[in-house]
């Protein structure tokens, strides 16, 4: 209820007084005590809005419909009193104060009103003493309805968390500091399996793994030092259900700062658990399958080089009439398909090998310094012939003279030839391929091979670089491969720190740079 006599001020900024508002309901069938009442409120600084009545029916129609500060009740008249008034307010659950004033009233009249709810009584031969009591009857019927409202105001906030805590799909759980239940919600039921917290109150343990119990125990200590944690346990419900939870939440605060409680919500994670444990097992048998693979790889690679060996040996014994001529040429165009498809048979076997290395983990670096120029004109070297088959024109330049690189000697090579034989696979009879090589600004050091090759589109070259990919043209359909070449050097320069940068255009040919790390260039 609001009352009108809030806030009033003595006077007013200019000195003139500022009478203060009163909504003075008057319980009286004398119009001279009534008049003698307002004037002693005026000379009091009161502007009082008054109303006086004399039976109850006047009284309930008025309190009905207006809201009053203060009721001043005469003790006795011939229909009405003051304590029929008193009961008139209970009936109707209004919380106005009631002060009693008469002509003559005894000590044991007064003590009974005052026990049935009067605020105080005042001597009509004394008015003035109905100032300080109205005033003090106005402070604690605002203190009175602060607290209602502050009161009406905890309910509501309690009731709303009890429903948002009652709806929601995560257990509650309240406990005292020392571990005592205090609440559980719905779903922390559904999770324990309990038809009532009151199930839960002789103790938790038995809802939980041993370990489960020791981490709860654990982080409950933490939680009582102001600690907040997220953590993970398994439940055992009433019914023997297995859950996995996930526990997140922070002790309640009392007035004086220390804990009162502690609040933890429950969220079922056995989904999401059961879900991760097939998703490690299915890695575990895809890395096994894959180990094994490699090393199949690896034990077939080794088994095929050593018969290789010998047919690309004795073909070039023969090639070369060691021990006596051939005899027929045809025989001799022969032996030469059989020492070059050896040849090709037995890099496409490497490759593989060196592939089911770096899967296995098994490829390391045998490092040594690397004289750039001498190292890439001996690649090239054994290149010419194809080269030359090719018809195709090949240009070498190096920026820097006397270039040193710390790295694998062979790694070093094959990334070479990878690329340069890519680019005479690709390039039509005809056409240029150029090798480059230079120190880079930032101290690194670049070997580019370009060719003026049919080239891919951005959209392959992901394939290109995947180990087995083959980009679909006229022309890979023409060329044998594994699609191991560009892949494997990519992985061999990351071996060595660096990148490979492939940059193609389709009708405008291919770049591919092998550009390794400032700290491998030697003086």
């Amino acid at each position: 209820m609001t009352h009108l006599s809030e806030a009033v001020a003595r006077s007013g900024p200019d000195g003139v007084p500022v009478r203060r508002p009163l909504r003075l309901l008057i319980v009286e069938d004398s119009l001279d005590d009534a008049e003698l009442l307002l004037a002693e409120l005026r000379l009091a600084g009161y502007a009082p809005e008054s109303r006086r009545v004399d039976t109850p029916e006047a009284m309930a129609a008025v309190l009905t419909g207006d809201v009053w500060d203060v009721i001043a009740a005469d003790h006795s008249m011939p229909r009405f009193d003051a304590q029929h008034a008193l009961k008139l307010l209970r009936d109707m659950a209004l919380d106005i104060p009631l002060i009693v004033f008469s002509g003559a009233i005894g000590e044991e009249a007064a003590v009974d009103l005052m026990r049935q709810g009067a605020r105080d009584f005042v001597h009509k031969d004394n008015l003035a003493r109905m100032i300080p009591a109205i005033e003090r009857e106005l402070t604690e019927s605002r203190s009175r309805q602060a607290r209602r409202r502050a009161e009406a105001a905890l309910a509501l906030s309690e009731e709303r968390y009890r429903v948002l805590a009652e709806s929601a799909q995560v257990g509650i759980w309240q406990v005292t500091p020392d571990g005592r239940s205090l609440y559980l919600n719905r779903a922390m039921c559904a999770l324990l399996e309990v038809d009532s917290p009151d199930e839960v109150v002789a103790g938790y343990e038995r809802f939980m793994t041993p370990k489960s119990v020791a981490r709860l125990h654990w982080e409950r200590a933490r939680r009582r030092e102001g600690e907040r944690s997220t953590y993970e346990l398994e439940l055992i419900g009433k019914r023997g259900t297995q859950r996995f939870v996930q526990v997140s939440g922070a002790p309640l605060y009392d007035e004086h700062g220390g804990v009162a409680s502690l609040i933890d919500t429950f969220t079922d994670v056995t989904v999401r658990k059961e879900s991760e444990g097939q998703l490690r097992a299915a890695k575990d048998q895809a890395e096994a399958a894959n180990r094994a693979k490699s090393e199949f790889l690896a034990m077939m690679s080794h088994e095929l080089r050593t018969p290789l060996n010998a047919i690309i040996g004795f073909s070039e014994m023969m090639l070369e009439q060691v021990f006596g001529g051939i005899g027929n040429p045809r025989h001799e165009d022969y032996i030469t398909a059989i020492h070059s498809s050896g040849k090709r048979l037995l890099e496409m076997i490497n490759n593989i090998l060196d592939l089911s290395k770096v899967e296995a983990g098994k490829l390391e670096l045998r490092e040594e310094v690397i004289a750039i120029e001498e190292t890439v004109r001996e690649c090239l070297h054994l290149l010419e012939s194809q080269i030359s088959a090719a018809g195709l024109d090949l240009r070498v330049d190096f920026a820097n003279w006397g270039m040193r690189l710390r790295g694998d000697r062979q790694m070093f090579e094959r990334i070479l030839m990878n690329l340069v034989s890519n680019a005479i696979k690709f390039t039509p009879r005809g056409g240029h391929i150029a090798v480059h090589a230079a120190i880079d600004p930032d101290g690194g050091l670049s070997v580019t091979v370009a060719d003026t090759g049919i080239g891919v589109s951005q959209d392959d070259v992901a394939t290109a670089l995947s180990p087995f990919g083959q980009v679909e043209s006229l022309l890979t359909r023409k060329h044998e491969g594994t699609g191991l070449g560009l892949p494997l050097s990519r992985i061999l320069m990351e071996k060595h720190g660096g990148t490979l940068i492939f940059e193609s255009e389709p009708g405008a040919g291919t770049q591919v740079t092998a550009r390794f790390p400032p700290d491998r260039v030697t003086a």
